[in-house]
């Protein structure tokens, strides 16, 4: 599986329905700019 990673840094969302949270797009990320972090929707 090859997410568009880039593209979703870019567009400052890293949503995908593809995604399964391994996050090694963070590990690889030469630039740090790639965080995560749980949060509660307040919807």
């Amino acid at each position: 599986m090859s997410l568009p990673v880039e593209q979703h840094v870019i567009r400052d969302n890293m949503e995908h329905r593809e995604c399964i949270l391994c996050c090694t797009c963070i590990d690889v990320c030469p630039k740090n700019a790639i965080t995560f972090s749980f949060s509660s929707y307040k919807g």
